[in-house]
């Protein structure tokens, strides 16, 4: 949704490989491979290559843990 509304780019992040792989096939059908750059592993382990200027969560489960969203 960012990459269709403009944004100058946008940083996906998965940590399960098949839901990466399936997000890169997405943006290549849908023709944000410029702007969209999908990233496997946790996001407290890896490193934007430019800084962000904000940040939008999904956490996915019925509880924090399951995603490793707790403090």
């Amino acid at each position: 949704m960012a990459a269709k509304v403009g944004a100058g780019k946008v940083y996906v992040i998965k940590v399960n490989p098949q839901a990466t792989e399936s997000a890169r096939a997405y943006v290549k059908r849908a023709g944000f491979e410029d702007v969209v750059m999908i990233l496997e592993g946790f996001s407290t382990q890896l490193e934007l290559p430019t800084k962000a200027d904000f940040c939008i969560a999904e956490f996915v489960g019925s509880i924090a843990r399951e995603e490793g969203a707790y403090a």
